[in-house]
């Protein structure tokens, strides 16, 4: 039998500015949650009150059969009683306290041997065996990361709480830890709820979605349909759609439309609700760049284009092209070279038709 975190609440703030927001999560078996959207969402807002640091003014938390805030009722259990893991984001370790004593400091309840065993575990676990007597202001934005964590993991807590994670660390760091959060979190078996700004990071760690705007829900669900299915433009706006145009429907024919986007006609497949107009939403990754027109290829998008900008993005390479409407494309660099993609130059853009995603308007 699946136990589940259930949260529907509203906090409100002084100012006016207010949150709400409701989901279900299973936490056995665990899942991993991500509240996503940009500053002053209110992402962190909803992670303090799962934490009870902060006091919602309406709604319920309930883990399992355990009630952790009820407005109706007022009840309100102190976050020390809902054994939760919380990583703040600039992970608030003891200055005074060296390594080994920060991941002890939630195990003050526990025999001292076993204090000791579990502090020996979880250095081992983080590989940071050789850094226990060292304090913060020794250790490098890793690893005070890796120390937060495992002194968040120490008391072994039912939930997880994670504020901007990676957010701190210097891009080569972030990349690294991003993975090995990700396989951590895996053998961990932990559920967790995760905030993060930052597309990748989201599509790394999560397996469920929350996308918040100005304090409300937006869209939720699983992380790879609300990515690449955005229910508006303002979705497509916060998880990084790349290429947002509006187009006009033409005809729908077995399941597929034709529709005009500019000076080109592009095949998609056909949303149930669908009037003439529409916006055409294309994820950059979606687009496959080629020097000449494909021989074969079951992509029914095979549109002329040409490179208006080419700029370096990490580790790819983002193209802007003209395709009878303004499209973007990702590559990687040895691509950039063999493609020879400088502004001016001719390409084929390949689209296939579940690629292209269709909101109306």
């Amino acid at each position: 039998m699946s136990v589940d975190l259930l949260v529907q609440i509203r906090r409100r703030y002084r100012s006016g500015f207010e949150v709400a927001a409701a989901w279900r999560q299973s936490v056995d078996p665990p899942s991993i949650t991500v509240l996503f959207g940009p500053s002053g969402s209110g992402k962190t807002t909803l992670l303090r009150c799962l934490a009870g640091l902060e006091r919602p003014d309406a709604g319920r938390i309930q883990l399992g059969d355990e009630l952790w805030f009820d407005a109706a009722c007022n009840r309100h259990m102190p976050p020390q009683r809902r054994r939760i893991g919380l990583l703040f984001q600039d992970y608030a370790l003891f200055p005074h306290r060296t390594v080994a004593e920060n991941i002890a400091f939630g195990l003050a309840h526990q025999p001292r041997q076993e204090q000791r065993r579990r502090v020996t575990e979880l250095l081992q676990l983080f590989e940071l065996e050789g850094l226990a007597h060292r304090y913060p202001h020794e250790l490098s934005g890793g690893q005070q990361q890796r120390v937060a964590l495992a002194r968040a993991l120490a008391p072994r807590p039912r939930l997880l709480l994670l504020d901007e994670p990676l957010a701190a660390l210097d891009g080569p760091t972030r990349e690294r830890l991003r993975r090995k959060l990700r396989r951590w979190l895996q053998t961990w078996g932990l559920p967790a709820v995760i905030v993060t700004h930052d597309w990748l990071e989201a599509s790394t760690l999560g397996e469920h979605v929350i996308v918040l705007d100005q304090g409300r829900v937006l869209q939720q669900g699983p992380l790879n349909e609300v990515f690449s299915r955005p229910a508006s433009t303002r979705v497509a706006g916060i998880v990084g759609v790349e290429t947002v145009v509006p187009g006009e429907v033409l005809a729908v024919e077995g399941g597929l439309a034709r529709v005009a986007v500019g000076s080109a006609t592009l095949t998609a497949v056909a949303p149930a609700e669908l009037n003439g107009r529409v916006f055409v939403c294309i994820r950059a990754e979606e687009v496959t760049l080629l020097p000449a027109p494909p021989e074969a290829t079951s992509a029914r998008n095979r549109l002329r284009a040409r490179v208006v900008r080419v700029e370096p993005e990490g580790a790819l390479v983002r193209v802007e092209l003209d395709a009878g409407f303004p499209l973007v494309a990702l590559v990687t660099r040895p691509s950039r070279e063999e493609l020879q993609l400088e502004p001016g130059r001719s390409v084929w853009a390949l689209i296939k038709a579940p690629a292209i995603h269709l909101v109306p308007r």
